[in-house]
């Protein structure tokens, strides 16, 4: 068993607080990772791109993630380079990328052959034909942001534009200059090769449900909280109308579980739906940075057998390297 971890942090920031853009307790995981008995260094993403770091590959690199863009495209850059060959990082490479990326997490899922709500990925500068109503997503974006339901190709061409104007840049702009000149002058080829796209994902849509559920899983416990749905809206994530509820169905949390094991992460974030029938599946997740806030508002967990237990005031920072471990002497 590798037992000395890296932590790799931007600038001091490992993964978010119950504010997005405020880091965690760094020094309460380490230290509760240190009375584990684990040896744990700190590392900037920087050091990690210097040309003459060699990687421990007798130690497990450990990262969160990043909300700016730009950090996280810089993230994503290093962690590729060093780790594509590697197996030494946790969460793994895949599940890094998953962040902030819902068509990589939709066709990450089909890979380790989840419980997910179908869901495809697209590369569309109009409408693709699809079955209607659906759930139409951009790739990045928490909570309901850039979510919305289509009923026809006329919105869903719609919802593609607005995509194309959100992700426009200057550069963007450019180009699509160059392509109306290179079709004034004849070359349909040109403008064609370098039109823009709009990346978004479909997924399908789910009548009548009046709630979803969120659950964080640190390894063998789950915190889950119910989320009813806005009024007038199909959107629970957001709302605001949060409860815990001392019941939680056998589907929830054995969907949850599994989706842990087959992620074979320490902990993991999901939004689950349960349909008519009683099946839950999976909305979206996410491994790498997510909001603590149902694990530090829970007063109690669920174990795998689905028995409640209280919390008894468990730090999240504590949860997240106690799930460490036994992910680590698990493996």
């Amino acid at each position: 068993m590798k037992n000395k971890l890296i932590l790799l942090t931007h600038k001091g920031f490992f993964t978010q607080d119950i504010l997005g853009y405020r880091n965690i307790d760094l020094e309460l995981l380490q230290y509760t990772l240190i009375q584990e008995g684990i040896e744990v260094d700190v590392l900037e993403y920087s050091e990690l791109a210097n040309f003459d770091y060699q990687i421990n590959n007798e130690s497990l690199y450990i990262c969160g993630s990043h909300q700016n863009k730009d950090v996280k495209s810089y993230i994503n850059d290093i962690l590729l380079a060093r780790f594509s060959q590697r197996s030494n990082i946790i969460p793994s490479l895949a599940q890094v990328f998953a962040h902030e990326n819902k068509g990589v997490m939709g066709v990450l899922s089909s890979e380790l052959g989840l419980n997910l709500v179908p869901q495809d990925y697209h590369l569309h500068y109009n409408s693709p034909k699809l079955t209607y109503p659906i759930i139409l997503k951009t790739i990045d974006g928490a909570g309901s942001k850039g979510v919305s339901k289509s009923s026809s190709s006329n919105q869903t061409s719609r919802f593609v534009r607005r995509v194309l104007i959100q992700q426009a840049t200057l550069s963007g702009i450019i180009q699509v200059a160059k392509n109306v000149i290179k079709r004034l002058l004849g070359n349909l080829n040109y403008a064609k090769y370098f039109k823009r796209h709009a990346r978004f994902v479909s997924q399908k849509f789910i009548g009548n449900l009046d709630c979803d559920y969120k659950v964080l899983v640190f390894f063998d416990k789950a915190y889950v909280l119910k989320r009813l749905v806005r009024e007038g809206d199909f959107r629970a994530s957001g709302s605001g109308k949060f409860y815990f509820e001392k019941e939680v169905g056998a589907s929830i949390l054995n969907t949850a579980f599994e989706a842990r094991r087959k992620l074979n992460t320490p902990y993991v974030s999901l939004d689950i739906a349960v349909e008519d029938d009683g099946q839950a599946s999976i909305i979206e997740f996410q491994c790498s940075h997510f909001g603590p806030y149902t694990q530090m508002e829970a007063d109690f967990y669920f174990d795998e057998k689905g028995e409640r237990i209280s919390k008894g005031g468990m730090k999240y920072e504590v949860d997240i390297a106690k799930a460490l471990c036994q992910f680590i002497k698990n493996r």
